[in-house]
């Protein structure tokens, strides 16, 4: 894969939690094989925001940095209307109506956490969604590269390398971290580790598998079962405790 230098990966990792995202009613786990034309370069972030504009529910998976990720995500047209429910590493997260609710792996009780720590997540989340990235994709896409078909669990993806403007992915890093409460200015672009980016996707160009090197550090995210009935409710009020 090229090797480039942009914080937007890393963004897509943080996402996952976000991002971000069935082939409108199809099984995305089909095996027949239909007849593939490859995108462009003018063509990527248009047809793969497409592909996600009309889905409401995906299942995102992976290896973050050795934190395994299963997660659900009913997609709103915002972060403040996106619900996920799921686990990453040791802990589960419920993300619904904008405030989100943590707890160990075993636990009974659900940990609300304060409003102002939910704002800023769901601030964060908003450019993790499936059409926000595959519109970062058609503003900052630098190049592309059909590298054809490849084989994962089976089934024939199409795999595609990417490089980003870097200028574009340090406004974009620079803007997420003033919402974490970071200087933004102390972000350099001199600082940004050393990535190489591979997106996969399927027939219907939804975004199933993202393979992503930053500074030698390997993260593989996958996204299934497109469309597929989910229910993400808020814990009973007596599942609750209050984080202040």
């Amino acid at each position: 894969m090229p090797r480039l230098r942009t914080p937007i990966g890393t963004a897509l990792i943080g996402a996952a939690l976000l991002a971000s995202l069935t082939a409108c009613g199809t099984d995305s786990t089909k095996d027949d094989h239909v007849a593939y034309t490859p995108l462009t370069k003018a063509t990527f972030g248009k047809e793969v925001a497409a592909a996600t504009a009309d889905e409401e529910t995906v299942h995102v998976g992976g290896d973050l940095g050795g934190q395994k990720l299963d997660m659900w995500m009913e997609i709103g047209k915002d972060a403040a209307s996106t619900s996920m429910k799921g686990g990453m590493g040791t802990s589960e997260v419920l993300l619904v109506d904008g405030t989100f609710y943590t707890r160990q792996k075993g636990d009974a009780k659900w940990s609300e956490l304060p409003p102002e720590f939910s704002k800023t997540m769901t601030g964060t989340l908003e450019d993790m969604s499936p059409e926000k990235m595959a519109s970062d994709y058609a503003k900052s896409l630098e190049t592309l590269s059909y590298k054809g078909d490849k084989k994962v669990g089976g089934e024939s993806l199409h795999s595609y390398d990417l490089t980003l403007d870097q200028d574009y992915a340090l406004a974009k890093m620079r803007k997420q971290a003033q919402a974490l409460g970071m200087d933004p200015s102390t972000l350099k672009a001199k600082d940004l580790p050393e990535m190489s980016y591979s997106v996969l996707l399927d027939d219907d160009n939804l975004m199933r598998r993202l393979e992503i090197e930053v500074g030698g550090q390997n993260t593989v995210m996958t996204m299934d079962h497109w469309g597929d009935d989910v229910d993400i409710k808020a814990p009973a009020a007596d599942e609750v405790t209050q984080v202040s």
